[in-house]
């Protein structure tokens, strides 16, 4: 059963209280018997009685609400004390202590006319004195306290109990005590539905969080507790009723009634063990479907050609694959419970590696090159891909991440770079060489030179210039494979207005728009780099419009930063997108440019985690995208 369910029943059984209790003042209003008790031949509820359950009616009601004010509160320890008040006071009353006679207050000319004067019956003032105790305990939040209103609620809710089968099977003790007044019918009906209610919407103890509670035990229970409370009482009446009218004799009415004991109890077990069969099985077939399912998943982890470690919040290694184990050496049962740290070489990858890693946000993969421990004592180079995993309240639960074994091919990138830093240094003096004869050519020409052959060296020394700039764009390119990025946090809007005074000369008619931009999480060099090309692009492109406009700013796109760059220059065809970011690619032949601009761009966006992109159309301008992870 939900706590809704809960809730909502209390509020139906409370509303028996409310309207009893009101029937029976309307009756001593009205002077109306029917309404003072269940049958004429029976005990009148009293006027005070109905009064106080009124107002345990009135306390349940506010109670449920919830409401957290002063007043709400004051009033709810008001009637509690009213209650026990009654209670107590009656009962000192019956011991000759007290003699106020609270009972004989209200409607005392209505009370002469009935035959017996229906006082507050012994066993109702008890009830009262445990009613009053139950609700000013009811905030205590003490388990000593919560214990006591479990044993209070309960031992209520069996007088209460007792006093309707007594008037059921005609037992006087169970709803008299001695020669007193007895406690009335609706009197007995009331107070088990206010200590049920209250059963429903106090705070549960020990006793009744087990039978509230939503798994198998708590909801047998709850489904077989009316069983027990009705069937029995049904039965015991029909046996009475029986015997009384002499369809049968005691000894036959026993054995009656124990059969159809016997018989209902027999139904339930069987209705219960086939329920818990069916989710024996439902359970079985659960686990087997599990079982296949973490196999599956086992042998996949496990032939994944990529190293792999689960972490829980301590950095802990709480289980790996077979792969991890070959690139580091180690055994998997050497690598379980061994702390990450462990593994990591240089002391800027050690303590921060955790709390960085839990540092990111659902949904977020981090993407790093690090180096790890081999078990002989060898470096490994390892490219780490990491993702955290969160509970649904978005607490912690542990992080994921696949290493792959990167030492041979950084080697290569070593080697790679080393030769194309020397070839580029070895070509490049040449080239300079060549630059400064053309220039010297051209500076000391006295005349011997025609026209035409100025042209020719001129053409000659910008194109050395051309190729001189190519090598330093092919050098910087090279390093971008084992460049680290150094993430910090870069004002994006002071790049932009920085970068744009040093290249305003290359446009200076442009209109800029610039949207005021968030900080962002990047490389200030690299990123400066992507802005750079991107804004020189978008003045050179759009020069020979009579109104150039360059727009840079950002989109919010579903908690994803888009960084962009409009022009409305020369566009491209967007059908030729596909090769726009490959290394030496020319859309505008028209316009300088060596081809590895947007190549450099787009490697350093992918190195930070996120894309770049474009779209354009011929003749009406282009705009770039990039995100940053």
């Amino acid at each position: 059963m939900k706590l809704f369910s809960f809730a909502r029943t209390a509020r139906y059984v409370n509303a028996i209280v409310f309207c009893v209790s009101i029937l029976v003042i309307c009756g001593y209003v009205f002077n109306v018997q029917d309404l003072m008790s269940i049958s004429p031949r029976l005990t009148a509820m009293n006027p005070a009685t109905a009064i106080c359950l009124l107002l345990c009616s009135i306390w349940v009601e506010i109670y449920s609400r919830h409401f957290s004010t002063l007043t709400s509160s004051i009033v709810l320890y008001a009637i509690a004390a009213i209650i026990i008040f009654s209670g107590i006071e009656k009962l000192f009353e019956y011991a000759g202590v007290s003699h106020l006679y609270y009972d004989r207050w209200f409607f005392m000319n209505v009370l002469r006319q009935r035959q017996q004067f229906n006082a507050v019956a012994p066993n109702a003032a008890i009830l009262f004195s445990i009613a009053g105790l139950v609700m000013f305990n009811a905030k205590n939040t003490h388990p000593v306290a919560r214990l006591v209103n479990d044993l209070l609620r309960l031992t209520g809710f069996i007088i209460a109990y007792f006093g309707i089968l007594g008037y059921i099977y005609s037992l006087k003790p169970a709803y008299a005590v001695g020669a007193y007044v007895p406690m009335a019918l609706n009197t007995a009906i009331c107070f088990a539905a206010f200590f049920f209610t209250c059963f429903l919407c106090l705070p549960r103890g020990r006793f009744y969080r087990v039978i509230s509670s939503p798994y198998l035990g708590g909801r047998i229970t709850r489904r077989g507790v009316p069983v027990l409370l009705t069937i029995p009482v049904v039965f015991g009446y029909l046996k009475q009723l029986g015997e009384d009218r002499g369809l049968f004799d005691a000894a036959n009415g026993i054995a009656l009634y124990t059969v159809l004991i016997v018989l209902v109890m027999f139904i339930l077990l069987y209705v219960y063990a086939n329920s818990l069969n069916k989710k024996d099985l439902a359970e079985k077939e659960s686990q087997i479907l599990i079982a296949e399912s973490e196999e599956k998943y086992r042998t996949l982890f496990q032939t994944m050609k990529e190293g792999v470690w689960y972490l829980n919040k301590s950095g802990d290694i709480v289980f790996c694959n077979s792969t991890l184990c070959k690139i580091t050496g180690f055994a998997e049962i050497e690598l379980t419970g061994l702390n990450v740290n462990e593994l990591l070489i240089g002391e800027e990858n050690n303590e921060p590696f955790v709390e960085k890693l839990y540092a990111l946000p659902a949904g977020k993969q981090d993407g790093y090159e690090t180096q790890v421990k081999h078990k002989n004592g060898n470096p490994i180079w390892a490219s780490v891909a990491s993702r955290v995993l969160y509970d649904a309240k978005g607490g912690v639960i542990a992080s994921f991440s696949t290493i792959s074994d990167i030492t041979e091919r950084k080697k290569q990138a070593e080697d790679l770079e080393a030769f194309t830093a020397s070839a580029a240094h070895d070509l490049n003096s040449p080239l300079a060489r060549i630059e400064m004869i053309m220039d010297l050519l051209i500076n000391n020409d006295t005349g011997g030179f025609t026209f035409d052959d100025l042209m020719l060296i001129k053409a000659a020394s910008n194109t050395a210039t051309e190729m001189r700039s190519l090598l330093r764009g092919l050098l910087q390119f090279s390093k971008l494979g084992s460049a680290q990025i150094t993430r910090t946090a870069v004002d994006i809007n002071k790049q932009v207005q920085s970068i744009l005074e040093v290249n305003q000369h290359l446009n200076p008619k442009a209109k800029i728009i610039i949207s005021n931009m968030p900080v962002a999480h990047a490389d200030e060099h690299a990123l400066r780099h992507v802005l750079a090309n991107l804004l020189t692009n978008a003045l050179k492109y759009s020069s020979r419009r009579e109104e150039p406009v360059v727009e840079v700013g950002f989109i919010d796109d579903n908690d994803r930063q888009v960084f962009f760059v409009k022009d409305n220059g020369e566009g491209f065809d967007m059908q030729k997108a596909a090769k726009l970011f490959s290394p030496f690619q020319r859309f505008h032949s028209n316009f300088e440019g060596n081809g590895l601009g947007l190549t450099i761009a787009k490697r350093i966006i992918e190195k930070h985690g996120g894309r770049i992109w474009a779209e354009s159309e011929k003749g009406k301008g282009a705009a770039f995208y990039f995100t940053l992870s």
